[in-house]
């Protein structure tokens, strides 16, 4: 099934799935997914974890052969996936297909990709297989104008309160990078002893690290938004994206 992030608290305080999947574009969000899947399962035995990372060259046989053993020290055993990109090829691809069509009651199964799954990818075999037997994770982009917000509530996960105007300085400086948000809101936190923070605090403490890419800068010339054109045509600029890709 497709579950929105949102609600994977409370699916997991309902019960555990035997296989789960996680892609995103925002590795801040995908890894404290992960995190807290795992955290559910630890706290309901799963005590042995195997980490495999799908890099160049890697072995799909190995991670089958990893999901099939007995432990000699544990009987329930998570077993880690962690892919840069939705690409596992025909290999990985019948080897997920695999996993997911081979439950365990004693195994639990975490896929994370550091990507979103684009459309044709979402419609893969392997894909719709984990769906079927298992969870995919839904973790919808944090827009632009959705950034604001964001950043209060995790300003609130701090023990910070935050002006509007300050989130939305924090939004212009991280745009596209959520984990320098979480990071800026973390340092903040340090040096602020009342835990408020205004837009002179972030003005004096936060550098830039915003992202942009050639998508954003579509998205604003075809909303006729100048001033937004402008300021991530000028970013990617700065990180020296070539005139080609921007054309």
């Amino acid at each position: 099934m497709k579950l929105p992030l949102g609600q994977l608290s409370s699916h997991l305080e309902r019960g555990l799935s035997g296989l789960y999947l996680i892609a995103a574009d925002e590795p801040l969000l995908v890894t404290e997914a992960t995190d807290q899947i795992r955290r559910a399962a630890m706290e309901r035995g799963f005590d042995e974890r195997s980490l495999f990372v799908a890099d160049r060259g890697f072995r799909w046989d190995t991670l089958l052969n990893e999901a099939d053993s007995l432990s000699l020290f544990a009987s329930r055993r998570i077993v880690e996936l962690r892919m840069a990109a939705p690409k596992p090829g025909d290999a990985g691809a019948r080897a997920i297909r695999a996993l997911a069509e081979d439950s365990d009651p004693d195994r639990i199964v975490i896929i994370s990709i550091m990507s979103k799954l684009d459309r044709n990818t979402a419609k893969a075999v392997w894909v719709r297989t984990v769906e079927k037997a298992g969870v995919l994770v839904d973790i919808r982009p944090v827009t632009r104008q959705d950034l604001p917000a964001f950043i209060t509530r995790r300003a609130k996960r701090h023990g910070l309160t935050i002006d509007r105007d300050a989130a939305e300085l924090l939004a212009v400086r991280v745009e596209g990078n959520l984990l320098a948000a979480d990071q800026e809101l973390a340092k903040l936190r340090l040096i602020r002893e009342d835990g408020h923070l205004d837009a002179d605090a972030v003005l004096e403490s936060v550098a830039t690290s915003a992202r942009f890419d050639v998508f954003r800068l579509s998205d604003a010339v075809v909303a006729g938004d100048t001033e937004r054109a402008m300021t991530v045509l000028e970013g990617i600029r700065s990180e020296g994206l070539q005139p080609p890709l921007v054309l």
